[in-house]
């Protein structure tokens, strides 16, 4: 264990608990750093602007977590970072909060944020408008593995540029993400490679769940109206998928992976079935990655679903919307899981689907995600002794 100084305090951004890759990025950051130095503070942005009962419904959820929770915007025209300044920093310490100038380092794990998809004022919102002041102050900045670009948008270029001039690491989560920090950023040395970090979780199949019953997870994904077809074509190609699993012997089920736009997939693909299929919702990320791990299949249109099954050893297919399902695959050498046409003919669908239920197929598939999985884990803990590393070397951090 590295020795501190006592107050060492890390600010975790772009995570959170609706989007439940988010939660999963948390609860992965949350288990590194217990297992690197359990006496440094993990911290959370909480945004009083949205009204004071709101955003202590999240500081209370953040501190039910085991973090600090750092006081932003403004209250009634009051700035809220300065009104907590004038408390006690006993009564502040007590209650969970710590304020902006306490913090030391700053983890950025927005998964995918930086980009022409969001725009400008997105990146500045969440990294952009700060990251020059927190340099200036002495703050380590540092981005985990995630997917960036493009960034042929003048407005989008300038913001990644800025992050480039500041930022102390950043870790793109595959080679097209790395090629467009690179072509953005011509000069840095700041930037290297690894794969998303929550194959590391450990997770367990909750308590109660009925594995006989539930052996192949649908995953769906509102997202998937932005590819040719939209979300009909989508839905057309869930019910098909449904009806072979179903023709092979095997009891499919809908996992929610984030919210209500997600359920709504699932529910008008059950009101169009003869015999409607169980749909597992309200889960938090931990047991919704614990259930993957246990089911016979997944076929999924959500990142991380993706990532919790392939890190797993679960045979898998996937939809996809953007580059980063493409590269997570490769990463596996699994491109053969890919469904990058929802117009895809139903007999190629069957083929697919027949790829990783069929016993001997299945097992043979698994076998390989498991040695794919144990080599992109080691580079997921080559990536964390990086940001160790870093932390270590720090003058200012250490004791």
């Amino acid at each position: 264990m590295n020795k501190f100084k006592k107050q060492t305090i890390v600010e975790v951004r772009g995570v959170g608990f609706v989007n439940k890759g988010a939660e999963l990025m948390l609860q992965a950051i949350k288990q590194m750093f217990l297992e690197y130095n359990s006496g440094i503070k993990l911290v959370m942005e909480v945004n009083y602007s949205k009204g004071w009962n709101i955003a202590e419904k999240l500081a209370s959820r953040i501190r039910k977590e085991g973090l600090y929770v750092k006081p932003t915007g403004r209250w009634k025209r009051i700035n809220i970072g300065f009104l907590f300044g004038l408390l006690p920093s006993s009564w502040r310490n007590k209650n969970g909060f710590v304020l902006e100038s306490q913090i030391d380092v700053v983890l950025d794990s927005s998964g995918f944020a930086f980009g022409d998809t969001w725009g400008a004022a997105f990146a500045q919102k969440r990294l952009t408008s700060s990251i020059r002041q927190w340099r200036s102050q002495g703050k380590r900045v540092i981005l985990l593995p995630q997917a960036f670009g493009p960034f042929e948008d003048p407005n989008v270029l300038k913001e990644i540029q800025t992050i480039g001039k500041y930022a102390n690491l950043i870790c793109a989560r595959d080679p097209v993400s790395y090629q467009n920090l690179a072509k953005a950023l011509p000069s840095s040395k700041n930037i290297v490679q690894y794969p998303d970090f929550t194959n590391l979780l450990a997770c367990h199949t909750p308590i109660g769940f009925d594995i006989n019953n539930h052996q192949v997870a649908l995953i769906p994904n509102f997202k998937m109206a932005k590819v040719d077809g939209g979300l009909e074509s989508y839905k057309t190609v869930l019910i098909n998928a449904i009806a072979i699993t179903r023709k092979l012997g095997y009891k499919p089920f809908f996992l929610i992976h984030e919210g209500l736009k997600d359920e709504k997939i699932a529910n008008d693909v059950n009101s169009r079935l003869n015999i409607s299929i169980p749909v597992i919702r309200n889960k938090d990320a931990k047991e919704i990655k614990g259930i993957i791990g246990s089911c016979y299949a997944v076929i999924t249109s959500r990142f991380h679903g993706l990532v919790s099954a392939l890190s797993q050893g679960i045979p898998c297919l996937a939809t996809t919307w953007s580059h980063k399902y493409k590269m997570l695959m490769s990463d596996y050498q699994h491109m053969d899981g890919l469904i990058d046409d929802l117009a895809i003919d139903s007999t190629i669908l069957e083929k697919k689907i027949k790829s990783v239920l069929l016993p001997e197929s299945n097992e043979a598939l698994r076998r390989h995600l498991l040695r794919e999985a144990e080599r992109q884990k080691k580079l997921s803990v080559e990536m964390w002794k990086a940001v160790f590393s870093m932390l270590s070397a720090d003058k200012n951090l250490l004791s």
